[in-house]
């Protein structure tokens, strides 16, 4: 359909020119003229939103960033499982991912792959600092009701810097990214056991742009890095600061 839209589109700017050449002599075409650029701009909207949101077939930008996502929760949920299955499961979003593209593909796949979990959000409007991520109190205000948490997985940029402070008991953390923390703190952490691993990319991934396979282990594998402490010493390298 998209590639119907762009002939109708050269069609439609051929036929502009070719009016606009014959305008002096036939001033009757101008509003066929007005007819034609109208009818380019609204293919040109169409065209570009099905190139960002796609098709259903994984062409399209949102398409491929909700796969990516979706990758990412089917691997850490089989992981998880496998590590931590059958213990109390919060999962820490930001505001409003449950309800966008990107959030709905990550949450099902993992509660398809890991099991039961509970989502808690973030305040909509957090006030840390410039540098610093998401206030810590904002995660505790989440987390409040929750005390009795034995895994906590921090999705997005979730995880607060002063992270450590937070009472949270004898839980532990799952990383799907580091936020403002220390990353050298997160590598110790790993290390004692608290943190039981996190996602880092892959050096060279593959273009944003390139369709994602439809092997779950290969896209994520071509992307992403779960590092944990049977790994974080081959990775020393991304913990650095």
């Amino acid at each position: 359909m998209v590639y119907v839209s762009i002939g109708a589109m050269i069609l439609l700017l051929i036929g502009m020119l070719v009016i606009k050449k014959t305008m002096a002599s036939s001033p009757m075409l101008q509003p066929l003229l007005f007819l034609c650029v109208a009818a380019e701009l609204g293919l040109v909207i169409f065209v570009f939103y099905k190139q960002l949101s796609g098709d259903g077939s994984g062409s399209g930008a949102i398409d491929r960033a909700s796969r990516r996502e979706e990758v990412k929760a089917i691997v850490v949920g089989k992981y998880l499982k496998e590590k931590a299955g059958g213990k109390k499961t919060v999962i820490v979003c930001n505001f409003g991912i449950k309800d966008t593209k990107l959030g709905k593909a990550f949450l099902e796949a993992f509660k398809k792959n890991y099991g039961e979990v509970t989502e808690v959000e973030l305040r909509e409007n957090p006030d840390g600092g410039a540098g610093e991520g998401v206030p810590l109190r904002d995660v505790e205000d989440a987390l409040k009701e929750h005390k009795d948490a034995e895994l906590i997985v921090f999705y997005g940029s979730t995880l607060p810097q002063d992270y450590r402070r937070l009472n949270t008991g004898k839980a532990s953390y799952f990383l799907f990214e580091s936020g403002a923390a220390s990353v050298a703190q997160i590598k110790r952490d790993i290390d004692s056991g608290k943190i039981i691993g996190i996602v880092i990319g892959q050096a060279n991934p593959p273009k944003s742009s390139e369709k994602v396979e439809k092997d779950d282990k290969e896209a994520f594998d071509k992307r992403y890095i779960l590092v944990d402490k049977d790994n974080i010493a081959s990775h020393a390298q991304n913990f650095k600061e």
